[in-house]
């Protein structure tokens, strides 16, 4: 296994493809021939297409030098890609090899054996989340002959397992069928989860989920075999991306597999920029709350709130959104991203505005654009995250640091990196004021703080929503907290004793200590909290009178 996984980080545009691609091709044309095989995947076709080039034409200056490159994809290979790569290297290929993250992921551990590999943008295919589903109607696929369901013990669940009486290589067949395209009749997704089946290195998990059309089957798991496989396989392994601890792929390695992650510039005499150097004014949409695809196919009206008062209106939360961007934007050009299945407003269309969905890796023709909207909604599903908790909870890994880390992958970084390909790719000129509308406020928080001088941001949140619920919560919360000031200021007042003033004020004690859990420290700020004056040389009162406390949280 490898003992460390290189990180060339930098901001978008900041050169960590251009600046690996020029040391790997300057190494190259200095050991000649070329002794190792390099594979460099990359997230999208259009991405491995400009990594490609790009090394075509650092190459071409060593005239030389001979420096093999090949581009092994679905745009030049005729049938099997995966069959295409293996054949080439089983051929004893020396050199660099562009392909996918999808290809990486699927490729048999024999030819890993040895390589280097380095991979532009964080490979999601090999560590994630695995949901394949059907409507119940059709229960009975021929692929679920090999499947043998039970009750989990500890009650979290069915649990799936190979059955007993299945031949192992009949199902590595199966899989090899779906994924070379001879078995057209089964989603390749269902491969992935024959796979993890004949692993058995995590349980995969089967219920049933209500849907729009009626009862779900669902089949989930948690993957990382794929990972596994490959930091113990290749001689060294590096990934180009913005950030990456903070990503499930990250946290896996290290939290789980115990691989540090190290920062490297590919060239020691030329840094990769970090950080944007551009004023920037972000708004978000909402100031509190939860963005999501339910969120989003509410209707605003009923769902939306600012200063207190419900929004008039009877669009979807999606839409009432882009107008949100419109009032902000006004004729100004700017690049709006969307999940696929939300349409783009007549009125936009009409603007000219660019759209684009999610996957934006690659996309760098957009640098005139000073105005990035993104209006996605991208987070895991609470039904999704039950699956990523029993993960945790398997492993003994901290569930929270697991969902937030898949939280910024998921969210705030595709959210940085659609933002990403306006003119902010560009170097800071000191002119342009850029504008950014995200979700929400922590959204806005991660882009200034990660991603920008955070003196040349301004974050507009009076512009901003609350959903309802998250309104709700609050004024719930500084109701809380405003009886537990009423109740501390009175006893040490000297109004009476605990078990008095707790039930007078219309709580239970386990109310009240949970509470004083709760408002810690603000009660502590406050001089509340301790119960009991701490005895020393100073005679001054420890506590303030009621009458001197603002009972705001």
């Amino acid at each position: 296994m490898i003992q460390e996984i290189q990180h060339v980080s930098g901001r978008c545009g900041g050169g960590k493809s251009r600046e690996t691609i020029k040391a790997l091709t300057k190494y190259l044309a200095g050991t000649q021939p070329a002794a190792e095989t390099y594979l460099f995947a990359s997230k999208t076709l259009e991405l491995s297409d400009q990594n490609y080039q790009l090394m075509l034409g650092e190459a071409a200056a060593f005239s030389n030098a001979v420096i093999p490159v090949k581009k092994i994809d679905s745009s030049t290979c005729a049938s099997s890609v995966l069959l295409a790569l293996i054949e080439i290297m089983e051929e004893g290929f020396r050199g660099v090899l562009f392909i996918t993250h999808k290809t990486l992921a699927l490729l048999p551990e024999e030819q890993l054996r040895g390589t280097y590999v380095l991979i532009d943008e964080v490979p999601q295919v090999l560590a994630g989340s695995l949901m394949v589903r059907y409507d119940l109607k059709d229960k009975g696929h021929s692929w679920e002959k090999y499947l043998d369901v039970t009750a989990s013990s500890c009650g979290s669940g069915d649990v799936v397992q190979l059955a007993p009486h299945v031949d192992k290589g009949e199902v590595s067949r199966r899989i090899s069928d779906i994924r070379c395209g001879r078995d057209t009749t089964t989603a390749p997704k269902v491969a992935d989860l024959l796979e993890c089946l004949l692993l058995g290195k995590e349980p995969i998990y089967a219920s049933r989920k209500s849907s729009m059309n009626g009862v779900e089957q669902v089949y989930q798991c948690v993957h990382y075999h794929r990972l596994t496989k490959l930091v113990s396989s290749v001689e060294f392994l590096a990934v180009l991306s913005p950030q990456l601890s903070s990503t499930l792929f990250g946290f896996i390695a290290e939290k789980l597999l115990g691989i540090p992650i190290v920062e490297k510039d590919p060239n020691p005499s030329m840094k990769i920029e970090k950080k944007h150097g551009h004023k920037v004014a972000i708004i978000p949409v909402l100031s509190s709350g939860h963005w999501s695809s339910t969120l989003l196919s509410s209707q605003a009206g009923e769902t939306l709130i600012r200063n207190g008062v419900a929004v008039r209106s009877s669009m979807t939360v999606a839409e009432f959104a882009q107008t949100f961007a419109k009032s902000h934007i006004g004729s100004r050009p700017f690049l709006l991203t969307l999940n696929r299945k939300i349409k783009t407003l007549e009125a936009l269309e009409q603007q000219g505005v660019i759209r684009t969905n999610t996957g934006v890796h690659g996309l760098s023709s957009y640098e005139h654009v000073h105005v990035g909207v993104y209006l996605a909604a991208t987070n895991l599903t609470p039904f999704d995250a039950r699956v990523f908790r029993k993960f945790a909870a398997r492993n003994g890994l901290n569930a929270d640091d697991l969902l937030y880390a898949i939280k910024v992958e998921r969210s705030y970084a595709a959210a940085y990196q659609c933002i990403g390909r306006t003119s902010i790719r560009q170097p800071a000129n000191g002119t342009n004021r850029h504008l950014i509308i995200v979700p929400d406020l922590k959204c806005a928080n991660y882009l200034r703080n990660n991603w920008f001088d955070p003196a040349k941001v301004d974050i507009l949140a009076h512009h901003s929503y609350q959903t309802k619920r998250a309104y709700e919560l609050a004024r719930a919360k500084r109701h809380r907290f405003n009886k537990i000031v009423s109740i501390l200021q009175s006893y040490h007042d000297k109004n009476g004793k605990l078990k008095y003033l707790v039930p007078a004020a219309g709580i239970s004690m386990t109310s009240f200590r949970k509470y004083l859990k709760e408002f810690e420290q603000p009660l502590t700020t406050k001089r509340l909290l301790p119960l009991k004056p701490k005895r020393g040389p100073a005679k001054e009162r420890l506590y303030v009178k009621r009458s001197a406390v603002t009972q705001v949280l």
